[in-house]
């Protein structure tokens, strides 16, 4: 009967468990990194579209307030002053955040619509939509006592920005499952603000 020292044992030991603690790292590396990637990009995106939103509301602040101009002047393509004001101050914002606004600041404006003007950036998929009389489909009436019965719709302004996102998580997913398309490319964000005149 062979006798082993207890060092001996213990390298023995070690030996052994060794490839298997390498097959657990393996297996389990490819989870880790996507879940450290994914807890980055989601705080990320979340951060991008905080700012967004708070871009898109000084906008809608500012489009409520004007009044609508009928005639379309000079100003940044065939879009009247308020309008290119309102592009100007979303660019601003976005200055202000660190976000990229993909040329927003000098983007001509479209009229797709008789009271709705978009800017597209110079990246893929960037616009921005101001439309200024947006009615509200609910109806307000008069508080008591009503002098005139009827339903009163509201004009709005909304103002919508849509964003280009890449998502490095979507790298990191890849590693598990290489033909995915959970999440989308962009981020869209609105706010809208009742016109005051």
């Amino acid at each position: 009967m062979l006798i082993r020292d207890p060092l001996t044992r213990m390298v023995s030991r070690l030996a052994k468990s060794e490839g298997t603690e390498l097959i657990e790292f393996a297996v389990s590396l490819p989870l880790l990194v996507v879940l450290v990637v994914g807890i980055y990009d989601f705080g990320s995106a979340l951060t991008l579209k905080h700012r967004l939103n708070s871009a898109v509301r000084e906008g809608a602040r500012i489009a409520s307030s004007q009044h609508r101009p009928l005639n379309l002047a000079a100003g940044c393509g065939a879009a009247p002053p308020s309008v290119c004001i309102v592009r100007d101050v979303v660019h601003d914002s976005l200055l202000a955040s660190n976000v990229d606004d993909c040329g927003l600041g000098t983007a001509a404006a479209v009229h797709p619509d008789v009271f709705t003007w978009a800017f597209n950036g110079t990246c893929a998929g960037l616009r921005l939509e101001i439309a200024r009389a947006t009615v509200d489909p609910t109806g307000v009436s008069l508080p008591s006592p009503p002098f005139d019965p009827k339903t009163y719709l509201v004009e709005n302004s909304q103002i919508t920005l849509t964003i280009p996102y890449q998502w490095q998580f979507r790298r990191a997913f890849d590693l598990l499952s290489p033909n995915t398309s959970y999440l989308g490319s962009t981020i869209t964000v609105a706010a809208t603000m009742q016109n005051l005149d």
